[in-house]
């Protein structure tokens, strides 16, 4: 959880998210079909949970957006932060219709990339506190398209679900890698990821 309780402004805003992302699931399954009934335990607490990582940050980059976790939960909760601005890289046009319709709605601090992330030039949106991705497919892949980030002072920030296997990230050498425990699913982690300062290809 985020190291301050929630404003009652943000809590009103993730409110509103997930009754939006309701209305939006009845025509383009956003989430899952068990899911509806914890959008807030499965889906927005897990997402607030990695502020707490990153007390500091401000800018925040979010590779596959989809349906908005973590990128609308951070920018929720940051929305009075001066500075906030949450990027939200998503290629898939449907979920990038949904993303805008809510940071509309919401008028939240965020930046909407309709790409893949492979095609973002990082110095386009430097500079980034915080990196993150939610469901994302192979550790290796997503830890190399982190590395522009990270290896000029990002943190990367990502969970682990219980389908996936902490062993199988492969921590390069430009960074330093901490686990921590999931506080929502027993069964979970979470990678956070530190520049590793004495490696020169950091530089």
């Amino acid at each position: 959880m985020p190291r301050n309780p929630l404003s009652e402004k943000s809590t009103n805003l993730l409110a509103q998210f997930a009754e939006h992302l309701l209305i939006w699931q009845n025509s383009h399954n956003l989430i899952g079909a068990t899911d509806g009934n914890r959008i807030w335990d499965r889906h927005i607490c897990d997402s607030l949970q990695l502020l707490s990582l990153a007390p500091d940050a401000r800018t925040w980059l979010d590779i596959g957006s989809g349906n908005g976790f973590p990128s609308i939960v951070i920018a929720s909760a940051l929305v009075d932060t001066e500075g906030a601005l949450i990027h939200c890289v998503e290629s898939d046009t449907r979920k990038c219709a949904f993303l805008a319709d809510i940071t509309r709605k919401l008028s939240l601090p965020i930046a909407i990339h309709p790409k893949r992330i492979e095609k973002i030039d990082p110095l386009s949106v430097m500079p980034i506190d915080a990196v993150t991705a939610r469901a994302f497919g192979s550790p290796g892949r997503l830890l190399d398209l982190a590395k522009p980030y990270i290896s000029v002072g990002a943190v990367g920030i990502f969970p682990i679900g219980k389908k996936s296997n902490a062993s199988s990230y492969k921590i390069p050498s430009y960074c330093n890698a901490t686990y921590f425990a999931s506080l929502t699913d027993e069964n979970s982690k979470i990678l956070l990821v530190h520049r590793n300062k004495s490696v020169a290809q950091c530089l």
